[in-house]
């Protein structure tokens, strides 16, 4: 990939990471200056911008770092952009996003979620195994009131047409700038709650679905944004409307074994049996309330 050639036309490169607390991050670095280097030199990016460590210690509802992590502030470490997810965002003029791993020196960081991910995909492999990961992400699309108040963008139920036809522009538009960075879109209907809708995207390799995720999510926004809505993700907006959530089907595949799966089958599913009250309380908390 000639990365210089890609940057061509971009101003502001944002380098992205997903921190602990499920919040996308950025830091951008402007371009124009850059640009003779870059011809002669496109590694010139690749260790650009360094982030304290303590970033993966703030909770969601605020920079304040916990302490009890261990992660404090310092001590930094290395976005290296994944230049493979390198795409323009369609809604963001002269502007284009990188999913980044970050490194601690010149190792990969342990912490690292993305660096996590791969490595159990890399392990995966190793055994012989194909994993393939198909996400369906929930959403709300929201109007706000001058007070500040939000409501659900419709009244509708499941897949009730008139909501397709109430968001056609939205819907149209967001389809398009997926399709824009790469990210197949494979269905996408009304949901449950008012206002609610779901998008489906094609199955992919652990860290390639991970990215498509977070293209999808800030995209979603971005497009209801220009749209005059507002798009959350929350799990519960309204406690009287169904919740949103996330989906991940998974797909384990093995070439040696008459089912497919092989001596590892069994293990994957004992594993999911056996974390199941993990993987279900946060719906036992949503329903809770």
């Amino acid at each position: 990939m000639d990365i210089s050639a890609e940057l061509a036309d971009i101003d502001l490169l944002r380098y992205l990471w997903v921190d602990n607390a499920n919040v996308i991050r950025s830091k951008a670095v402007y371009l124009p200056p850059l640009r003779e280097a870059l011809t002669a030199d496109a590694g010139t990016l690749d260790r650009a911008v360094q982030i304290s460590q303590a970033q993966f210690a703030l909770p969601v509802t605020g920079d304040s770092v916990v302490v009890a992590t261990g992660l404090l502030p310092t001590h930094d470490v290395t976005l290296v952009p994944d230049w493979h997810s390198l795409r323009a965002l369609p809604y963001a003029p002269r502007c284009a996003a990188v999913a980044c791993d970050i490194y601690d020196g010149e190792s990969p960081w342990e912490q690292d979620p993305r660096g996590f991910l791969r490595r159990m995909s890399r392990r995966a492999a190793e055994a012989g195994l194909t994993v393939l990961v198909g996400p369906e992400l929930e959403f709300m699309l929201l109007t706000r009131a001058a007070d500040g108040s939000v409501e659900p963008a419709d009244a509708t139920v499941f897949c009730q047409d008139s909501a397709a036809d109430l968001h056609a522009a939205v819907v149209a538009d967001l389809a398009a700038a997926l399709s824009a960075q790469g990210v197949d879109l494979a269905q996408i209907h009304p949901e449950s709650a008012p206002g609610q809708f779901e998008i489906s995207l094609r199955p992919l390799p652990p860290v390639a679905a991970a990215d498509a995720i977070v293209i999808a999510r800030q995209t979603v926004k971005a497009t209801a944004r220009a749209h005059g809505l507002v798009a959350s993700f929350l799990p519960m907006v309204f406690g009287d409307a169904c919740a949103s959530g996330m989906h991940l089907h998974l797909s384990l595949a093995g070439d040696d074994a008459p089912d497919g799966l092989g001596p590892h089958g069994d293990a994957f599913m004992a594993g999911v049996l056996g974390h199941l009250d993990g993987l279900l309380d946060p719906y036992r908390v949503m329903l809770a309330y």
